[in-house]
């Protein structure tokens, strides 16, 4: 049996693993969100913020926020989105996430939790 102290240890040395080695692309979905997740809560949607870590999928050419956010709802493991709108770099992207780690203010981006999928 772990106590604690012990418990804690292991999910901070696996969390630092994660953050020291990265991920390839899809390997994220491997990981426990739960240890990953912050305990913000978002607005539906968030304007201006990018969750720039964690992806699980790309998806190309997707016209809206909200589409984004329903392709989040059908996919394992999802459980937050980013999507860049027409002006932006690269655009109609889609970034699928299992986790919110790396959220930082980007215009023109757009993104949210699962149950965003429209306006709230």
């Amino acid at each position: 049996n772990l106590d604690m102290t012990s418990l804690l240890f292991l999910i901070i040395l696996g969390a630092s693993n994660v953050f020291s080695k990265g991920f390839p692309e899809g390997d994220a979905s491997k990981v426990e969100p739960s240890i990953l997740n912050s305990t913000r809560n978002w607005a539906c949607p968030e304007y201006q913020l990018n969750f720039k870590a964690m992806d699980i999928a790309h998806h190309g050419n997707i016209g809206s926020w909200q589409e984004c956010g329903q392709l989040c709802q059908e996919t394992e493991y999802c459980e937050y989105w980013s999507w860049s709108p027409a002006r932006s770099h690269p655009a109609n992207s889609c970034y699928l996430k299992n986790s919110d780690l790396g959220a930082e203010d980007s215009l023109p981006w757009f993104s949210g939790t699962k149950d965003c999928a429209s306006q709230c």
